[in-house]
C-alpha cells in the first residue's frame, strides 16, 4: 500500500490518495477536497493496468459508477463496453 497527499500551490485544495497493488491488479482510492466541492473516487484496474471500474461520489451523495463489461483479453486494441449508474452526475460533469 502506498499513500500520497498533495495540495494545490494556491492552497485551494488537497488530495489524499491510497494505492493498493497485488497480483490481481490495483485499486486507487482518493479524496479530493476543494474550495467549494469534495469528491471521493475509486479506480480499479486488472493485472495489466486496464481500468475495469471508476466510481465517484460527491460530498452530498451524488454518485457515478462506470464498470467495464468486457475485458481486453490481451488484445492490443480490444473494444470495451461500459455500464453506467448515476447518469445525472455524468451529464453534469461532462456538459
Amino acid at each position: 500500500m502506498k499513500t500520497m497527499r498533495w495540495s494545490r500551490t494556491d492552497g485551494a485544495g488537497i488530495e489524499h490518495l491510497v494505492l493498493h497493488e497485488d497480483a490481481e491488479g490495483a485499486t486507487i482510492e482518493s479524496v479530493v477536497a476543494g474550495e467549494n466541492d469534495s469528491v471521493m473516487y475509486r479506480i480499479e484496474c486488472d493485472a495489466r493496468w486496464h481500468v475495469t471500474r471508476v466510481a465517484l461520489r460527491l460530498a452530498g451523495g451524488e454518485t457515478l459508477d462506470l464498470r467495464s463489461t468486457s475485458g481486453s483479453n490481451g488484445a492490443k486494441h480490444a473494444s470495451t463496453a461500459w455500464t453506467c449508474s448515476g447518469a445525472g452526475l455524468f451529464r453534469r460533469i461532462w456538459r
